[in-house]
């Protein structure tokens, strides 16, 4: 019933005449914003489909600029930028979203917690995001490794007062969430919503 109704929620960005672009990947971030609300959640789930928007058509540029965060992240966009514009593939568990510029990323979203893995143009790893604490659980916590060592961390309270905090060491850095698809989102890789739909392997 819960999925219907995502899926219902996201229609009506359809009908209003407005193409969605990785509409199924919303709609799956929806639901595990539902599971995160518990029984009840319905509507707190469907404002979240509302707060994603309808955006889409053709391949925009995309924003995660490096001058929105702390260094730890700075330094990472700086090296595999997710800027410019994208094309995506929804799979049944995760999204791979390819860059103009070369850089992948592949959010594996569905089953159990978080992961995502972002490679630069030469197909090496850059970065990991990995969701630490329980999936379904809330603030949602992160952990930022590079070559298995933790850079960062990020506790994610958009639930609570619609920020995240991002820590370099023991130095935290509060950050409020823009409207969807602007620049400086403070969970930067989530801005794969503005991407079209295409091939891309990671």
């Amino acid at each position: 019933m819960v999925a219907i109704r995502v899926r219902d929620s996201a229609a009506l960005c359809e009908t209003s005449g407005m193409r969605r672009t990785f509409r199924a990947f919303r709609a799956f971030r929806a639901f595990r914003a539902f599971q995160a609300f518990g029984p009840g959640g319905f509507l707190a789930a469907s404002a979240f489909v509302a707060l994603l928007g309808c955006g889409g058509g053709a391949a925009q540029p995309t924003t995660a600029s490096p001058s929105c965060y702390p260094s730890c992240i700075k330094t990472l966009l700086q090296e595999c930028p997710l800027q410019g514009t994208c094309e995506g593939t929804v799979g049944l568990t995760a999204a791979t979203v390819c860059y103009a510029n070369g850089v992948k990323v592949r959010d594996t979203l569905i089953t159990g917690p978080e992961t995502v893995l972002v490679n630069n143009a030469s197909g090496q790893a850059c970065y990991t995001v990995s969701q630490t604490s329980a999936a379904g659980t809330t603030p949602r916590a992160f952990s930022v490794t590079v070559n298995g060592n933790v850079v960062a961390s990020i506790t994610d309270n958009q639930t609570a007062d619609n920020t995240a905090t991002i820590f370099c060491g023991d130095l935290p850095t509060k950050l409020t969430f823009p409207k969807a698809g602007a620049d400086c989102q403070p969970l930067w890789w989530t801005d794969e919503q503005r991407c079209t739909s295409g091939t891309c392997s990671f």
